[in-house]
């Protein structure tokens, strides 16, 4: 399949191809399309992962699509942990890709 060429193509492509599976928390899989064409079959990532409960850098992925390679950058600071992705390899992306960076709640609320 081509390779979306405006953002609308991309989006449709992404919520076409991105899924979840599975049951209960240990075994949920987020079955996520690549972050640069939204092929499908990038990378099935469970939900809870305890090795990824810490800091640290996941492995590099690359797309059988379009090539590009990306990897999650974990951290945890102990209120509050950020997971980013970074492109690894490749050849830059469209500039209408939308950046796909998100920062989880904290772990313990405020008191109020």
């Amino acid at each position: 399949m081509a390779e979306p060429t405006t953002r609308e193509e991309y989006d449709r492509r992404f919520k076409q191809t991105y899924r979840i599976s599975g049951r209960g928390l240990p075994g949920v899989v987020m079955h996520l399309p690549c972050p640069f064409c939204a092929a499908a079959g990038w990378l099935d990532q469970p939900l809870f992962d305890p090795a990824r409960a810490g800091s640290g850098r996941g492995p590099d992925v690359t797309c059988a699509e379009c090539g590009r390679s990306a990897a999650f950058i974990y951290a945890y600071d102990g209120g509050s942990s950020t997971v980013e992705l970074v492109q690894t390899g490749g050849v830059d992306p469209p500039e209408w890709v939308p950046c796909r960076r998100e920062t989880e709640r904290p772990t313990e609320r405020p008191t109020e």
